[in-house]
């Protein structure tokens, strides 16, 4: 019997999964493509690079090592937890959980 689709059932989510805290991998590398795209001298202090630019970022690394792409189960969106705010995303396990 498969298991339960947690993303129909948001209460349950988070309840049998990992969290991961990939804030300064995200900010390396924000930083290398600020350095890597500043040929022109302006700056780019000032660009985005999040959540989303960073699962197309390992989307792409997992093509090339493993054939495979991410599944997303849910898109990242920004959720306020006490008084900060969280920039999170569910990715489906290897099985399809």
């Amino acid at each position: 019997k498969r298991s339960i689709d947690l993303i129909q059932k948001e209460s349950l989510l988070g309840l049998n999964h990992y969290a991961l805290d990939v804030t300064s991998y995200i900010q390396r590398l924000r930083d290398e493509n600020i350095l890597s795209t500043n040929d022109d001298g302006d700056n780019q202090k000032n660009v985005y690079y999040g959540l989303d630019q960073f699962l197309d970022h390992i989307d792409e690394e997992s093509v090339k090592k493993f054939g495979k792409t991410l599944r997303i189960a849910m898109k990242p969106r920004q959720q306020v937890i006490g008084n900060q705010v969280f920039e999170l995303a569910f990715l489906y396990d290897a099985d399809g959980t």
